[in-house]
């Protein structure tokens, strides 16, 4: 049986450089498939576990845990597209606490689970807003409170990546409507103060 350090060729065009143990890949270790993708660091019982760098054959790379040949862990997956993703990985997909940086400088801080924000997290846009609440499938759904770079802010429901629900919005020229909402409008029962004190308490449709 294969033990110690080795060299297998395999007739697909894939091969491994590294550590055997009873004909199993064993300790450190490279290999190189026909595809294109390469595997370098530790492996068990024939499979990719501890620390290791995956480069698939697209660019992308995934420095980081492995357990059973599966991304599970702490990790870092970089895309050619200048998007990136630091934080727990389980079942090979993004799971637990990370924070995703994107090419076009927006950036989220929050939870993930399959793949996808969900959970707390604050995401900033590049237009300067920022969102600071609850998360489901990658897109805001529950409480949260939205920033606006021009100084207004809004508190409350959301439903699906929209304002839907009960909420407060307050202008940066201290005009207030508190009251209720359906897809990003003012919508239902609800109540508008302006600054010089004016208050209107009623139904609102469309944002009128």
């Amino acid at each position: 049986k294969m033990t110690g350090q080795g060299t297998l060729n395999y007739s697909n065009g894939d091969k491994y450089i590294g550590g055997w143990k009873n004909d199993l890949k064993e300790g450190q270790g490279s290999y190189a498939d026909a595809k294109g993708n390469t595997y370098v660091g530790q492996w068990k019982a024939g499979e990719m576990e501890g620390d290791g760098l995956y480069t698939f054959k697209s660019g992308n790379t995934y420095k980081g845990i492995f357990l059973k040949g599966l991304k599970h862990g702490h990790g870092t997956f970089t895309y050619i597209n200048g998007n990136k993703y630091v934080g727990e990985w389980k079942n090979d997909t993004k799971d637990g606490q990370g924070k995703l940086t994107f090419g076009n400088g927006e950036k989220y801080v929050g939870g993930f689970n399959n793949n996808k924000m969900s959970g707390q997290g604050i995401y900033t846009f590049k237009n300067g807003d920022t969102y600071d609440g609850n998360w489901k499938n990658d897109k805001r759904d529950g409480q949260g409170t939205l920033i606006y770079s021009n100084g207004d802010q809004y508190v409350g429901d959301w439903a699906n990546d929209q304002i839907t629900g009960e909420g407060i919005y307050s202008y940066k020229n201290g005009d207030r409507y508190d009251g209720n909402w359906k897809n990003g409008h003012i919508h239902g029962k609800g109540t508008f103060s302006n600054s010089a004190g004016d208050i209107y308490i009623g139904e609102f449709k469309n944002n009128e």
